[in-house]
């Protein structure tokens, strides 16, 4: 996992997961970038995502190209693309789109294990949904998240030594020996521009629990609500708020002993979801940055519980 000696300076392409520190990551590369070490692209494809509008990401040929394009031409530093939404995305249609634009492309993926993904990503829906935690998994699991798991497919595409894997359970381990990996396929060395961990943090499940019935009472009484830039911008501040609070987490779970919340689950995966998942995957058994978390994922006969709180999101 480390950039080429001599030739043009990399370009790589980090195309998620998804609750894989990636605010972090996009930060720290937007400050490499500010003092002229790398070239970032972040903001001009979040754009292009937006354009595509929401529900199911499956652009046109032509939409693709418009992505590609986005992507900069600069040879006289490393080059940094980011965004994790593309790993929704067709893998083949999206390389052969970039590989017309940036031929030596390497393609970053960030991974987190399926349980602990379900979880975080159930935070990010909360925002304006108040579906039951057991319907929400049920949904995501063989929707969004067969895609974020398609992980052979993306290995496929790229081919032996263009594409690199990465666990987000060494980051919370590691950060700098992850960050150290990262820095070594672009060729420049992030540490020094990193803010310091966590960033954008899952709130306390008392939280997520009181915002999704509020959020589910809203939807019933005053959806309007709910779809206005005044909701998404107080949602914003008001989960970043409680995920970031020190301290936070252990007064509330005080608080609640003596103040019970009532009925609420947090979202788990079953078995077979996990199953399903794990034959998507199977390129991350032998990669060694693995070796420690292969049963979280699936790929080691059994599975591990994880811990999603205190974690980067």
């Amino acid at each position: 996992m480390t950039a080429p000696a001599g030739g043009p300076p990399p370009r790589l392409l980090h195309i998620g997961q998804r609750k894989t520190a990636t605010t972090w990551l996009q930060k720290t590369a937007e400050n490499a970038a500010a003092t002229g070490h790398i070239t970032f692209c972040h903001w001009e494809l979040a754009k292009w995502r937006q354009r595509q509008g929401p529900g199911r990401l499956e652009p046109t040929e032509a939409a693709l190209d418009e992505l590609a394009a986005l992507l900069p031409l600069d040879r006289t530093r490393p080059c940094l693309a980011s965004l994790e939404d593309l790993i929704a995305l067709d893998p083949a249609a999206l390389v052969a789109a970039v590989a017309r634009v940036w031929p030596d492309v390497h393609v970053l993926v960030t991974t987190r294990s399926p349980q602990a993904y379900l979880t975080s990503s159930f935070n990010n829906s909360s925002f304006r949904s108040g579906v039951p935690a057991r319907k929400f998994a049920a949904i995501f699991a063989r929707g969004h998240m067969v895609k974020a798991f398609n992980l052979d497919a993306w290995a496929a595409a790229m081919g032996a030594g263009r594409i690199s894997f990465l666990p987000h359970e060494m980051l919370v381990e590691d950060a700098a020996g992850w960050l150290a990996r990262i820095s070594g396929l672009l060729g420049c060395d992030l540490a020094p521009f990193a803010p310091p961990l966590p960033i954008n943090v899952s709130p306390p499940p008392e939280y997520l629990l009181l915002q999704r019935r509020v959020v589910a009472r809203l939807a019933a009484e005053a959806p309007g609500i709910l779809s206005s830039p005044d909701w998404a911008h107080f949602m914003r501040m008001a989960n970043f708020s409680a995920g970031s609070a020190v301290g936070l987490a252990e007064y509330f779970a005080s608080y609640f002993r003596a103040h019970p919340l009532g009925k609420g689950d947090m979202p788990q995966l079953d078995d077979a979801a996990l199953v399903r998942l794990a034959a998507g995957m199977t390129v991350l058994a032998g990669l060694p940055d693995y070796a420690p978390y292969l049963a979280r994922y699936g790929l080691a006969g059994k599975v591990e519980p994880t811990e999603n709180q205190g974690e980067p999101a």
